[in-house]
């Protein structure tokens, strides 16, 4: 038999052996468990991708060939440059619908659906050249891209690595746009031009001599503060002609805006595109940043001098004769007042009032009176 205190003894330590078996099988069950978050989050991380490949495009829209999201998000596509996060809003281009966790294959993302904050307003892309896919979460799952709205606090870009090996989730391509000068395959088009002569108005038009729209738009016509030093391009516009479709358009009517020019000034004419395709004038009312100028570098732009045509005419014809019509309008005037005074010299000689009629008619009755007298008198001479 054991004495009490060995059994006692030999009882506590296998209590302690068995709760220190329990809590040692504890500890790495729990260890286990962080490990397996951790390395769940880094997997989710480490997921993230994107592929986008060189392609060709009318420019309407690109293409993403693949994108994997650990959770909820959108691809971007960017002109910050290859690893470069999109701070500027007018790099960012366009942004996709939501995208559910998980891979997408040809994702295709419209250019005309302009990130919220975004300035580009695009309906195409007109340049071949490089551009960036970014991977962004949608950190509120609302369904909109946030990220330039909130001021970059939500729906940040997703970056894998750490350290010196973080970088973005994005790939670039270099997208050749059908038609446009980088398109090797490009039928080559005729550039914007435009021929503005001097001439006189009426002020409700003005006519452009030639203007050239390989893409349609506009004739624009600014006043003199489009010009330095004012250089405003937006509340200077004072004439605008009708939609031109693409090509070669002579002698080209543009509307005036009442009351613009009323002096000799020098106006501006702008060949315009139709950026949004609306046949809609719309640079004026989005700030600028619709329907621009075509460019070659600079804005193309034709002047001339302008002036009012009432003016012209106003001092040529006061050293003229009058009109025919003038002429007999007097002429008529005058031959009435000389009838209306004829008639009122006979009137007065009906009257007695100093005519010649009444005069004469009086001198015969003096002479009969006369006569009547002195016969008379003889008569009764005789009688006696």
């Amino acid at each position: 038999m054991r004495p009490a205190a060995a059994t006692l003894f030999g009882g506590s330590v296998f209590v302690v052996v068995v709760v220190g078996i329990i809590l040692g099988g504890l500890a790495p069950i729990e260890t286990a468990a962080g490990q397996t978050q951790t390395q769940t989050q880094t997997q989710n991380q480490s997921n993230a991708s994107v592929e986008f490949v060189n392609q060709t495009t009318n420019g309407s829209d690109v293409t993403v060939e693949s994108v994997t999201l650990p959770t909820s998000g959108f691809v971007v596509i960017d002109l910050s440059g290859a690893g470069v996060e999109g701070l500027l809003e007018e790099d960012a281009v366009a942004v996709s619908e939501q995208l559910s966790a998980g891979t997408h294959q040809n994702v295709t993302i419209p250019i005309n659906q302009s990130p919220p904050g975004g300035v580009a307003n695009r309906t195409s892309l007109n340049n071949t050249g490089n551009y960036e896919a970014i991977v962004y979460e949608d950190s509120n799952d609302n369904g909109r891209f946030d990220y330039l709205t909130s001021g970059t606090s939500l729906d940040k870009p997703l970056i894998v690595g750490s350290g010196a090996q973080e970088r973005l989730v994005s790939d670039n391509a270099r997208l050749t746009i059908r038609g446009s000068r980088g398109d090797p395959n490009a039928t080559p088009t005729p550039s914007a031009s435009i021929q503005f002569s001097d001439q006189q108005t009426d002020g409700s038009t003005v006519s452009v001599a030639s203007v050239t729209l390989p893409q349609g738009g506009f004739v624009v016509v600014h006043s003199e503060q489009y010009l330095q030093p004012q250089n405003d391009p937006v509340t200077s516009a004072v004439g605008l002609s009708a939609y031109l479709s693409a090509g070669t358009h002579q002698n080209v009517t543009v509307a005036l805006m009442n009351g613009s020019v009323q002096q000799p000034q020098t106006l501006v004419a702008i060949p315009s595109r139709d950026t949004n395709q609306n046949q809609t004038y719309d640079y004026v009312t989005s700030g600028g940043f619709q329907d621009v100028p075509y460019t070659d570098g600079e804005a193309i732009t034709d002047q001339a001098s302008v002036s009012r045509l009432e003016a012209t005419t106003a001092v040529s014809t006061s050293n003229q004769s009058p009109s025919p019509s003038t002429t007999s309008t007097a002429a008529i005037e005058r031959t009435d007042t000389t009838t209306d005074t004829n008639q009122t010299e006979q009137a007065a000689d009906s009257d007695g009032n100093g005519g010649s009629g009444l005069s004469g008619v009086a001198w015969i009755v003096g002479i009969v009176l006369v006569i009547v007298i002195v016969g008379g008198g003889y008569l009764l001479i005789k009688l006696r």
